[in-house]
């Protein structure tokens, strides 16, 4: 589990886990000891940290949730963990973009595009 945690609070903007700990009001020696795996954090803390890192459970951990139905792969996962860490700006530029090259890719699939619609038109 700390290699999820610490890179969650690296995402987060927090160089160390002193300075997230303290600005969280953890107890420093408890939370590091939870990035180093030297303790495990009770579930009422990891929920909390899941939250504040705004993540689930199964991500601080590193588990793929079979209960989605689907598993994702290694570089879906870092988009959608980048994508969370973007401003509210920011990932609705990110889904616009997202659609409109799924979009484009469909296009190109079936034949037809934008350009030869307006053009045929």
């Amino acid at each position: 589990m700390n290699l999820r945690i610490q890179e969650h609070r690296k995402r987060a903007g927090y160089p160390s886990a002193r300075a997230f700990a303290e600005d969280h009001g953890y107890n420093v020696k408890t939370y590091t000891n939870w990035e180093q795996s030297a303790a495990m954090p009770p579930l009422e803390k990891a929920w909390e940290l899941a939250d504040i890192f705004g993540c689930a459970i199964d991500d601080l951990v590193g588990r793929k949730s079979p209960s989605a139905g689907v598993l994702i792969s290694e570089d879906e996962r870092r988009i959608l963990d980048d994508y969370r860490a973007c401003t509210p700006e920011r990932k609705r530029e990110a889904a616009q973009y997202v659609r409109e090259r799924r979009e484009f890719s469909e296009e190109r699939a079936t034949g037809s595009t934008s350009y030869d619609k307006a053009v045929n038109e």
